[in-house]
């Protein structure tokens, strides 16, 4: 799948996302990155608290806000932001909130670079689905259960992306840049 391709379903599957927060009255927390930035864009009618500056940290904001303000949460993230934040999405899961926690695993940090995210997700608790990108139909199910349901939901959308229009990163190693760092204190450089 092409880099465009790639941005075409995640946006198709972020409206429905939308659709589904707008029908629920729910609240969305974004975590930061990319999707922060799309959701941003595409969904300007959903009220959005986009954490930008705070990668890992949306699971953990979405169930403070759902306890204080008790209404549905939806929390949009990557499988970076994901693994980051962990224990707090471990622990979502076995509550019993009424928030959807979706998680966009394309397996990379794609604003940072396109490097590859070191873990895979193995999301536990009671409702976990894992759905790939372009079925649409089986997203809109998952959707339907947690607006239907009271129990959290975790939703994996994966996708499989072959190329991005990023620059590569630049490959220095420790020594190279600890070499570059003593060399311009010393005046060397």
């Amino acid at each position: 799948m092409t880099a465009q391709d790639a941005s075409q379903r995640r946006d198709r599957a972020l409206l429905l996302i939308g659709d589904a927060i707008k029908n629920a009255g729910a609240a969305l927390i974004v975590g930061n990155g990319d999707l922060s930035r799309r959701v941003g864009n595409l969904l300007e009618d959903v009220p959005a608290i986009l954490l930008e500056g705070a990668m890992g940290m949306s699971a953990a904001v979405a169930v403070g806000f759902n306890r204080f303000s008790n209404l549905p949460t939806v929390v949009i993230e990557g499988d970076g932001n994901r693994i980051l934040g962990s224990p707090a999405a471990e622990w979502l899961a076995t509550s019993n909130l009424k928030v959807l926690h979706v998680v966009f695993a394309n397996h990379m940090h794609a604003s940072s670079g396109g490097q590859p995210v070191a873990l895979d997700l193995s999301l536990t608790g009671p409702s976990v689905y894992r759905v790939e990108i372009h079925d649409l139909a089986g997203i809109a199910d998952v959707l339907s259960l947690w607006s239907e349901g009271t129990l959290p939901v975790q939703l994996t959308i994966t996708e499989t992306v072959d190329s991005l229009d990023l620059p590569p990163r630049p490959q220095r190693s420790i020594e190279s840049q600890a070499n570059a760092l003593q060399q311009y204190t010393l005046g060397l450089r």
